[in-house]
């Protein structure tokens, strides 16, 4: 696994390597040498328009950091430039969060937006599917609840953990039903949500 460089030390990088590249094309018989700084600086400037702050964001979440998370996710300034899977991850992400703060409305409409979005694996998607079963359930909306379930079991998911979470998801459904106060079956950001690479 590549190392995860902190936003805050790659935006310095981006500035030195672009200034000091474009500074150094001013000295005499430096031209050639400024390339060895403007193309690091490049390579980073265009890795944070179309990749944005996810890795990092994704790393705040596994270690449940969700403050740290949403923090480093507001850093995406452009998340409509980001590349077509990530812009899934990046609304992914962005409902993992809201559900955390129980903000069950922006989660929902994030979490659509993922499911419509083209998402890298089956196993994110169960996520995102566990996720607005999870918000449906909340709302006493079994049957909305158990139609993401179907959808979800459709899936060729192949994380052992997220297949057990599935069972167990479909168990608490089942039990809920009849139960008028409704179940929340447990959608877990730290355990569930899977590192971006």
């Amino acid at each position: 696994m590549m190392p995860i460089i902190p936003v805050n030390i790659r935006f310095i990088l981006i500035t030195v390597c672009l200034i000091g590249g474009i500074g150094l094309s001013f000295v005499e018989g430096g031209l050639a040498w400024s390339w060895m700084l403007l193309v690091p600086g490049i390579i980073l400037l265009f890795g944070y328009f179309f990749l944005g702050t996810l890795a990092s964001t994704s790393k705040k979440i596994q270690e449940g950091d969700f403050e740290g998370a949403k923090a480093q996710l507001a850093l995406t300034k452009k998340p409509e430039w980001l590349l077509s899977f990530n812009k899934g991850i990046y609304h992914f992400l962005k409902g993992s969060i809201a559900m955390q703060e129980k903000d069950w409305k922006n989660a929902d409409v994030e979490l659509k937006k993922a499911l419509d979005s083209d998402m890298p694996s089956a196993d994110y998607k169960a996520q995102i599917y566990l996720g607005l079963l999870g918000i449906a359930s909340q709302r006493r909306n079994i049957k909305q609840a158990k139609e993401y379930l179907t959808d979800l079991k459709k899936l060729k998911v192949s994380d052992p953990n997220l297949l057990a979470v599935i069972q167990d998801t479909e168990n608490q459904l089942k039990r809920a039903q009849g139960n008028p106060r409704g179940v929340y079956p447990q959608q877990g950001g730290r355990r569930n949500t899977r590192r971006v690479r």
